[in-house]
């Protein structure tokens, strides 16, 4: 939907980081056909379609996994609509 622009994905700083890093994983990626360097292009084709926010708060919704409190802030500060995500343990509210 992305890649179709029928929706507009937001990207920060901290979600930028943590997607390169997993992306780069190839353990995570031992049994997927796709190699790296197709994963890799396909991050930047959704990084090319994306808003990049800016965050200049730091607010701590004080989720379970403290780790995913950077993806509130960039919902607030990009104001999004809603946030999908498969993370139901840790961003179901």
């Amino acid at each position: 939907m992305c890649l179709n622009r029928g929706i507009k994905p937001l990207v920060g700083s901290a979600l930028f980081t943590e997607y390169r890093d997993v992306i780069a994983r190839d353990e995570l990626f031992r049994n997927c056909p796709v190699e790296r360097g197709d994963r890799e292009d396909l991050l930047d084709a959704l990084f090319s379609v994306a808003e990049w926010v800016k965050i200049h708060f730091l607010w701590r919704p004080n989720l379970r996994d403290e780790s995913d409190n950077h993806l509130i802030e960039l919902a607030v500060a990009g104001g999004a609509e809603v946030i999908i995500s498969a993370n139901k343990r840790d961003l179901n509210f």
